[in-house]
């Protein structure tokens, strides 16, 4: 199961897993509804974490920095060789030669985003994505993510109850898509945001956060 270090322990600070995390920032962008018109009252529509994984130290090596943050987070490690550079797949995706990179680059990892039933459809989940990108994206030269619907988490090992439990979760919040289909309108989001597939990859994409269509979605935000 994916790690938890939001609150972490001393012992786990102490630990090589705790001190490889010390090299990931958690970040988080919120859309809050106040139409309300109570100054107290506020309604999350939606929102986006992410981690800002600092690659470029010589302390530990990227894939234990990865292991500390999660399962998925772990997963990226495919994407590199020992000397932190991307794989030919990753390149030839972005369009870039293997002297372009060299290793060691920070870059961002999205883990998850969710915007409430009620406000889906309205272009919110982009607005959060541009923002996070926006304020995050200066010190980073790429951006991964997983698009994977996470109302399918699990699906593999479900029990019967909990089969039962995510099937009505789908029917009623997710218009009964199956998974494939839900798949599918993941990726055309995040393609619409500027993210590729990774080539011989159904759910792992990327974005060159230097390039000319990255800095084309990011624009009309500024």
């Amino acid at each position: 199961s994916d790690k938890d270090y939001s609150n972490p322990t001393t012992d786990f600070c102490d630990s090589i897993q705790g001190k490889a995390y010390s090299y990931v920032d958690p970040l988080n962008e919120e859309f809050i509804d106040n139409s309300a018109g109570e100054f107290d009252k506020k309604f999350l529509v939606g929102q986006i974490d992410a981690k800002f994984i600092y690659a470029g130290n010589d302390e530990y090596p990227l894939w234990e920095i990865l292991d500390a943050i999660s399962s998925e987070c772990e997963e990226l490690i495919s994407f590199f060789d020992e000397e932190r550079i991307l794989n030919k797949n990753v390149l030839e995706t972005i369009k870039k030669d293997n002297d372009e990179y060299h290793g060691y680059e920070n870059f961002l990892f999205l883990e998850d985003l969710s915007v409430n039933q009620k406000y889906r459809g309205f272009g919110i989940g982009k607005l959060l994505i541009k923002n996070l990108l926006i304020d995050h994206s200066k010190n980073a030269s790429f951006a991964f993510l997983k698009a994977f619907p996470k109302q399918y988490s699990g699906h593999k090992k479900w029990s019967t109850e909990e089969r039962k439990q995510a099937k009505k979760i789908i029917t009623t919040e997710f218009k009964d898509r199956d998974l494939s289909t839900s798949q599918k309108k993941l990726v055309k989001l995040y393609s619409e945001c500027g993210f590729k597939l990774i080539k011989g990859n159904k759910e792992h994409m990327i974005m060159d956060l230097f390039s000319e269509e990255s800095h084309e979605f990011l624009k009309d935000s500024l």
